[in-house]
């Protein structure tokens, strides 16, 4: 079958691709999801260009969009480039700056208090960027239970500090 007209079969199931890259955004916008979709056209088009045998179904599209979607994800939320934005608020707003440090200092001692194990794990991911599959990679500790580890810890912290500084 030639590229194309598989491209034309996947494209018969559009809106539940769309519908599929939607669950992956936090926002749940239609149209980021539209692209995503659209991206995942393009890269099986050009995996199919670079081999004409393979034959693609339901099943690679759904990990093309979930590929996607996360790398989308990650290259909108990379801590460096958030915490430049948050360097430039301060710039405007010198108040904010102790409020940054005294929450950061406040985290930093409440992550102290935590289980060794959850301790490693939690700053692995905190300071030195890593994926969770690195840090499962690098531990040689399963990435499902690296995954619970970091967000019972987020959890925790919410619940610490929900009150002071999060949104009710």
């Amino acid at each position: 079958m030639l590229p194309n007209e598989q491209i034309k079969k996947l494209y018969l199931n559009h809106d539940r691709w769309v519908k599929f890259a939607q669950a992956f955004l936090s926002n749940g916008n239609k149209y980021e999801a539209e692209d995503i979709v659209q991206e995942s056209y393009l890269k099986i088009l050009k995996d199919l260009n670079k081999n004409e045998n393979k034959i693609v179904g339901n099943s690679y599209m759904y990990n093309v969009i979930r590929s996607i979607a996360f790398d989308d994800a990650k290259r909108k939320t990379d801590p460096l480039k958030f915490a430049y934005k948050i360097d430039l608020n301060i710039k405007n707003n010198p108040d904010d700056s102790q409020n940054l440090e005294d929450i950061s200092k406040k985290v930093t001692d409440f992550v102290e208090t935590f289980y060794w194990f959850d301790k490693l794990l939690f700053n692995l991911y905190r300071y030195e960027v890593r994926s969770i599959r690195k840090i499962s990679k690098v531990t040689t500790i399963g990435h499902a239970q690296v995954f619970k580890t970091i967000k019972r810890c987020k959890q925790k912290i919410k619940r610490k500090f929900k009150n002071e500084y999060f949104k009710k």
